[in-house]
Formats: structure tokens, sequence, C-alpha cells
């Protein structure tokens, strides 16, 4: 009987019945489907990130029974141990009515969190919890920290040992008198300003309103910041690893041409001769059929072959008089598309009684099959039915069929990189092998073909993906010898069985007739190709990790000049250990090894590419050689890696962060649920909203809608932020080590005095209402404009460097104080000696004075004038807040502040003398070495 049960409760070996639109619950074997052509799809695209459906078969053994005869029928499965690779399996299938082993493959698996798309089937149970392939890719979250906080915390290890220094000088000057120790924890506290506790609540704040500003760009709509601890991350990326479908392509494909000869080409818009042509093809065609017989010879079938003289010449001379093709060209035309037509894995799907869509769909497990079945439905050869035996093709508009008996179909896989199929014409009894495949394959394959090669290239460089089509014809007899030697070959167990099937298929794949090369185009997202151009430019490399095939993810490179044109590309082939290391010894001694040695080399002499897949990666990622690979690798312009699982993504993310200098930061971007582990693994993850649902914009810690928003993203407000927070971290530590300074001076003068030179209300006023506004004000600054962003990526390349914050810049921040902070008070001293009971409103206008005009001198107020007025009005107004409130004080302390001296001209001119000491050889050192010692520079920007 047959009962509902909870996930949960399912166990290995239960038999489960699922239906259309079913999650599926566990890894399972497909026992049965209710399928009319004997196979069912499945989407798993939160699995491999895929949007096409995969078309997955039943065991034989099972493959007609129900499901209470399946329960009886004693099934036995033998399976691999638990594994993370989702492209491989391999079992055996035994009952008490059919004792032989039967193999069980890839093709006969249901991974769980897959969708049953197509059908109910009937599935055992294999794989459950943490042994399913799904549960084995994931990776448990983790709070991430920016490389910026662990500076800041450097920075604060820097300002407490300064803070050290200083308290112990001032015990060394009293000499260790009495109870020297607790001297030094007064002064510990009394200097304990130059600790910047208050930058960790301003950054925080910054933060928020980087991220509000992100999210009303109106230039990046939908963008969400998830994680507000990282836009100055955005600002340093050096890597982006990136998905494929759905975030650089929309994985939707166009039939464009088909090449058919050096010369002849048909575009896909040229649908009226396309029709005319194989109207009088199939016509032809059809009328042979009526006079011949099956067993006929092959010159009598589909065309006849090429060569072949007088087999169209009524319907050629039609031909030419209607559209003027010659008789050849309309056998070319014909052949080739009944070779495209038939040489697939599609199925169609008919509307359902009802619906109000009344289209004819089709489903495959590669989007260009469809894309190629379509368009010849287009040009009236429609796929009618298609099951595991058989396929029908509708090829006039009375609706005249052609049926084909399907003996036996090889699907595509990365390591043939070709696909065939056995076929029998039911009206001739001609069988055929159909073949098609890379031209790298298929070079080997074909007859002598002159411009195969170079209509390929021609067609790459157009950003197509190139198929190239062959066939030949074969008896009764070879087909069955064929099948027989295959039966024998499957029969074989253990890694023997894919020698014996692959050598069975060489031997057919020989002296095949060229039919023609089919172009079709993957459409990139838009702004794609500039996108991932000008990325580049900034100094940030792209990866390109996909569970594609290899060939998919080369063409898709090709057209996004993630590959550049007349570079070099290194295919990365290997099966063993030892395969993998002389292969990276080679591209070590090709590629720059003088350029190892531990760092991060961002200069690469030699434009080439690294393209491989999953299997040569696991290679790669062992202990043993993941060092290497990692160091090889960073030396390519680009990296792409196809058919690569989620957990081979996140780990390719994680070797590149262990093996790079911790400067690197590294981002990853995708689209899909199989990209969330290489989020999680990546510095910082960027999630794109598309047709694969949310679960990658809800893991990542910035969500975008388009692949092209993430340039924004990244050079403008990644780039603002990151020089942002540096800015006002070091005017922050300005402001309490000037304190300190003026502090230190202070207890020098008064014999080593623990008394505080301002009571508690300057001294809080001092870090938070009179400074805090314009020092915050600070996040409104702007140092470029948006065109000059977008325009010179460059810039963006200048923070790799990082030189906006590092412990030279520190030191810089740290002298000037120092100098302001002495000055200051030395000249207090000497100009008010009569006046020194008042030092204390003295230093501390000088010190507020000086504070605020560094910070008004660093703001680019002509670039804020013109571009963000609003952002220049609002600093001013916090200059004016700060001023207002310090007079408001003066007025409402009397007992702090000495009014009537402080409104004095003697005060005021003595004080604007100390703040012109003080404030002006700064300046002059800056405008000196912007204008003068830095003139090459700052005229490249200007350009």
């Amino acid at each position: 009987s047959v009962r509902k049960v909870k996930a949960k409760d399912i166990q290995v070996g239960d038999i489960l019945v699922l239906h259309q639109k079913s999650r599926i619950p566990a890894d399972c074997v497909l026992l049965h489907t209710t399928e009319g052509s004997g196979a069912s799809f499945v989407r798993t695209d939160q699995l491999d990130g895929e949007t096409d459906w995969k078309l997955r078969f039943p065991i034989k053994h099972t493959l007609t029974m129900s499901s209470p005869d399946i329960a009886l029928c004693g099934l036995k499965l033998v399976c691999e141990p638990p594994h993370k690779d989702i492209y491989a399996f391999s079992g055996a299938a035994e009952t008490n009515r059919s004792p032989i082993a039967e193999g069980v493959s890839l093709e006969n698996t249901l991974w769980a969190n897959c969708v049953v798309a197509s059908g109910t089937v009937t599935a055992a149970v294999i794989y459950t919890g943490k042994d399913s392939r799904s549960a084995m890719n994931a990776n448990k979250p983790s709070s991430k920290r920016g490389l910026f906080d662990i500076e800041l915390n450097k920075i604060s290890a820097l300002c407490f040992s300064i803070l050290i220094i200083l308290s112990f000088l001032l015990v060394v000057e009293q000499r260790f008198v009495g109870r020297w120790y607790i001297m030094f924890v007064r002064f510990l506290i009394l200097l304990s300003a130059i600790i910047p506790i208050s930058m960790r609540v301003n950054i925080d704040v910054a933060r928020l309103w980087y991220s509000f500003m992100i999210f009303k760009d109106n230039k990046i709509p939908g963008t969400i910041v998830r994680n507000t601890n990282l836009p100055e991350e955005l600002g340093r990326l050096q890597y982006l690893f990136s998905d494929k479908t759905g975030t650089l392509t929309k994985n939707i494909m166009e039939f464009r041409c088909v090449q058919l000869g050096p010369q002849f080409c048909m575009q896909h818009d040229n649908e009226d001769d396309f029709n005319q042509a194989l109207d009088v093809y199939f016509r032809d065609m059809l009328a042979q059929q009526q006079h011949n017989s099956p067993g006929s010879s092959a010159s009598s079938t589909a065309g006849g072959t090429r060569g072949k003289k007088g087999s169209h010449s009524a319907s050629s001379s039609a031909g030419n008089r209607i559209i003027g093709f010659s008789q050849q060209q309309i056998r070319e035309i014909g052949n080739a598309m009944l070779g495209l037509s038939l040489c697939h894995n599609v199925t169609p799907v008919f509307p359902e009684e009802g619906s109000e869509n009344t289209e004819l769909e089709f489903q495959a497990s590669s989007p260009d099959e469809v894309a190629m079945v379509k368009f010849a439905s287009s040009v009236k050869i429609q796929l009618h039915e298609r099951t595991l035996k058989s396929c029908v093709l509708k090829v006039t508009e009375d609706g005249k069929e052609l049926r084909f008996k399907i003996m036996k179909m090889f699907p595509f896989t990365s390591e043939r990189k070709s696909m065939s199929i056995f076929i029998k014409d039911e009206a001739t009894g001609q069988c055929w092998f159909y073949m098609k495949g890379a031209d790298v394959k298929m070079r080997q394959c074909v007859k002598q073909c002159d411009w195969l090669d170079e209509s390929c290239q021609e067609m790459a460089e157009k950003g197509l993906r190139t198929l190239v089509f062959a066939r030949k014809p074969l008896t009764d007899g070879e087909v069955k010898q064929f099948l027989t030697s295959l039966d024998k070959a499957s029969a074989i167990l253990g890694e023997g069985r894919a020698q014996a099937v692959e050598d069975l298929l060489l031997s057919m794949e020989s002296n095949l007739e060229m039919l023609g090369i089919t172009g079709v185009e993957d459409q990139l997202q838009d702004d794609v190709t500039s996108s991932l151009e000008t990325l580049g430019m900034c100094g940030i490399k792209v990866w390109m990790l996909t569970g594609d095939k290899v060939e998919t993810a080369t063409c898709i490179g090709r057209s996004t000049l993630l590959i550049p044109r007349h570079s070099e590309i290194f295919e990365f082939l290997a099966r063993t250990s030892s395969q993998a290391e002389k292969l990276l010894n080679e591209m070590e001694s090709r590629f720059g090894a003088a350029s190892f040695g531990g760092s991060n080399s961002m200069n690469v002499q030699i434009k080439w590419a690294l393209v491989m897949d999953g299997t040569c990666l696991a290679l790669c990622l062992t202990p043993e050689l993941e060092q290497k690979f990692a160091n090889i690798a960073r030396l390519a312009h680009s990296v792409i890696v196809a058919r690569c699982s989620p957990t081979q993504k996140a780990a390719v993310v994680c070797v590149i962060q262990k093996y790079s200098d911790t400067s690197v930061r590294t981002a990853a971007i995708g689209d899909g649920g199989n990209d969330v582990s290489m989020i999680l693994a990546a510095n910082l993850g960027i999630g794109v909203e598309g047709l694969e649902g949310k679960q990658a914009s809800m893991a990542a810690d910035f969500s975008i809608t388009k692949f092209s928003h993430c340039m924004r993203l990244i050079m403008w407000h990644g780039r603002n932020s990151y020089i942002r927070s540096c800015r006002m971290s070091q005017f922050i530590i300005h402001r309490g080590i000037i304190y300190s300074v003026v502090q230190t001076v202070f207890s020098l003068i008064f014999q080593g005095s623990t008394m505080s030179v301002f009571n508690g209300y300057l001294l809080m006023g001092y870090a938070t209402i009179f400074t805090m506004a314009p020092v915050f004000a600070l996040v409104l600054d702007e140092d470029h404009f948006e065109s000059d962003i977008s325009e010179f990526p460059q810039l963006y390349k200048e923070l790799l460097k990082a030189r906006s914050m590092n412990v030279r810049s520190f030191l810089q921040w740290v002298w000037i104080s120092f100098f302001q902070g002495g000055l200051m008070m030395y000249l207090a001293i000497e100009l008010f000696e009569e006046e020194l009971f008042q030092i204390v409103a003295i230093t501390y206008t000088a010190l507020l004075i000086t504070e605020l005009v560094i910070v008004a001198a660093g703001l680019h107020f002509r670039i804020l004038w013109k571009q963000r007025r609003l952002h220049l009005l609002l600093f001013a107004a916090a200059e004016a807040f700060s001023v207002l409130a310090f007079f408001f004080a003066v007025m409402v302390l009397p007992n702090t502040i000495d009014r009537k001296f402080f409104f004095s001209s003697l005060f005021w001119s003595k004080t604007g003398i100390i703040c012109a000491a003080s404030i002006g050889p700064i300046l002059v050192l800056f405008l000196l070495m912007k204008y003068i010692v830095f003139r090459k520079s700052t005229d490249v920007h200007k350009l």
C-alpha cells in the first residue's frame, strides 16, 4: 500500500512515489515513470544552478513494472559510498525476476532537493540526510569580518602603544619617585582619549549611511545591503568568482545560422528560403518513399548521400525555378535540417486540455537543442512525438509524417564532447548513424573538410556556440553487430566498462559525411561584456565557476571577453594526480615561474586563460597540489571551471584566500542555491535575484537585480565607502592624539601633575558635540566626479595598494598631531604668559578651531558644489553647528571659560596666531606634496 510519510522518516531502501512538481526528499534511483516517453525530467537548479531540465531514465529491470510489482520484485541495489560529486554515480541493480546485474549510472538517479518536472515517478531511496549530495555540498554560514576592521584593530593597538609610551615617559620624567606605578596608571587614565573608542560608533553609523545611499541609488534599483559591516570591502576587491547561468547569461538560446559549405551559410532570418528549399526536399523524399520498399539503398533515402547525382533532378529544377538554389544546395539544406531534427534529446510537451497556453513546448537537458528544434519547427519540421524508442516528424503543411525508430542513443558528455544516435527510417528501412559535437572532436570523425576549422572560428568570434553535425549510412547487420558488442561491454563491472564502451564508439565514429555547423547564441545579461572589461581594468580578476559543459563555458568566456581575443587557452585535461602535476609544471614553466614565492602577483605579461572541468579541479585541490595550483592559476587573465559542484566552488575560493596575501579580498556572485556555498566562503558575497529564486540573494551580503549593477556597486559605492571610512578614522585618531599631546605637555609644565587640562564638560563636548558633526560629515565627501570613476577604472585600482590607511599614513597623522599639539601649548605659554591662568580657554579654543579647519581642508568643495551641492550645505551646517554649540557652551558655562576674556580682541588675535602656526605649515606641506611632488599623478587624473 502507498501511504504519506514525513521527509524526516524516510529511510534507505524505501520506495517513494513522487508526483509532478514534488521536491525530491532524498537521493534516489529512478525505477518507473508514468511518462509515455519512458523517461522523466527533473529540475536541478537548486543543486547545480542550471535551469535546464535534466532527463532521467528508469532502470530496465523495473521500467515496465507497476508500483506493487516493484515492491514484490526483490530489488537489490548496490551503491558506491556517499561522496560530494553530483556528476558521478555508479552502482548495480538486480531483481529475483532477473538475476543478471544491470549497471546504474548518473542518468538513473534523482538527487535530493531537485524537483520532478514531468510525470509521476517511483524511486528507491539510496542516501538520506547528511549522506545526500545536497547536504554534503552545503556549507554552514559564518560571520564575516572585513579587512578594514582588522586594520582598525591594528591602528588601535598602535594607539595603545603610544599611550603606554607617553605614560611611561611622564613617569620617567618624575624619576620614579614614590609609588610611581600608581602615577603610571593615573597617566594611562588621563591620556586614555588617545584610544579611539568613539571611532567604532562613528564607523557603524557611517556604514548605515553607506547602506542607505546604496539602497536609494536609482541607477542600481532593487539593490539591498544585507550585511552593513562590509561596505568598505567593496572598494578593495581583487578576485570576483562568478556563476554563469542566470548571472552572466539569461540562459535563453537563439538559433542564428547553419554553415553548409565554405561559401554557403543560411541565417535564421531566411525562413522563406528555408521553407521553400525544404518543401522541395521533403516532397521529393516522400515521393521516393512511395516507390521504395524497406531495405533500399542509402542513395534513395533522406535525400541521398552527398554527390549522388540524379536523385533530385526533377525537384532541383523546380527548386531552381522557385528559389534559385542548385540541386546540391537543396540537398545540403535538407540533409542538415533533418540531422538537426533527429540528433537530439528533446521531448515535445503538448499543452493540457483547458490550458490557456496552446503552444507546443519542448524540454531537454540542453537549451542548445531546444533552440535548434524550435527553429526547425519554425521552418515546418515539427517534432511531433519523441520516446525512448521512436521519433516522429511532421514535415509538410498538410501534416505528412516521417517516422524513425531510435535504436540507441548516447547523450552528450564532457568527456566525449559529442552526442550520437542510431536511427532507422521506418518507411525505407535504412539505418543511419547521426553524430554532433564540438569541432575538436568532430574534425577527427568526418571526412576531409577544409572549411570546418575556419567556419567554427568565425562563429566563435561572433560569440556563437557551435556544433558540427555529421552522419553515415549503416546496414541492419552493422547496427545489430554494434548493439551486441555494446551489451557485452555494458555487462563489464568496474572501470573497464566505460573504456570498453568508448572503444566501441570510436570504431563507429569515423568516415562521417559532414552535414553542417550550427551557430546558437546564448543571450548575455545586459551590459555584461562591458562590465567585465571595466572590472578587469579595475584590477579585479574574474573567474567563472559553472556547472555547465566545458564547451558552453568556453563559448561564454569568449563572448564575454573573459577569454580575450588572440589570447592563449590552456585546456587542463588530466584524469590522474600525476597527469595534473605534470600539467601544473608545464604551466609553471610557460607562464612565469619567476613570479612564485608566496607573493600575490597581479602583473601578467602573457594573456592566457585556464579552462578545466570539475574532475581536473578535484585533482588540483588535493593537499599536495593546491598551493601550486593557486600560485599558477592566479597568473592567468581568467579561469573558467566547468562541471563544478557547489562544494568545489567554495573550495576554489578558500584555496585562493589561503595562499594569497591577507590583503587580497575575494567576492563571489551567483543567483542560485548552488552558489550559496561559494557566496558564504568568499570575503564578500553578492546575490543576483533571478529565475532561480532568492536563496543566493538572501545568503549574500549584497543583493542586486542585474550583474551589471555590481560594477557601480563596486566602483562607486565601494570606493567611496572605503575612502570615506579611512579619512574619518584618521581624523578621529588625530582628534584623540592631539588632545593627549596637549595634556602631556601640560603635565610636563606643571611637574608631572595628573590634573586634567580640561574639565569633564569640555572633554565630553570635544569628543561629541563640538567635533562629532563635522568629522562624521566626511561621509558626504566625494573625491572624484562620477563620470571620472566610470571613465578611469584605474582610480579604483589605486585602492588595491592600501595607501589610504596603513601604518605609514597613521604615523603621518601621529606626526601632525604631535606637531600641532606641542606647538599649540608652546605658543599658548609664550603669547599668554601674563594670562597663564586662562590656558584652558586658550588651548581649548585653538584645539577646536584647528580640528574644524583640518577637517574642512580635507573636503573637496569644487566637486561637491558641482555634483552634490546638498552634501556641501550639510557639511557647512555641521561646521556652523559646532561653532554655535561652542559659543553657547561658553555662555552657559561661565565657570569654565571667562566670557569677558573670551570675547576680547587680545584673545582672538593671539588665538588666531596659534591656529595659523599649527595649521599653516601642514596645509603648505599638503599643497606642495599634491601639486609639485605628485603633480604628474594629479595631471593623469585630470585627463
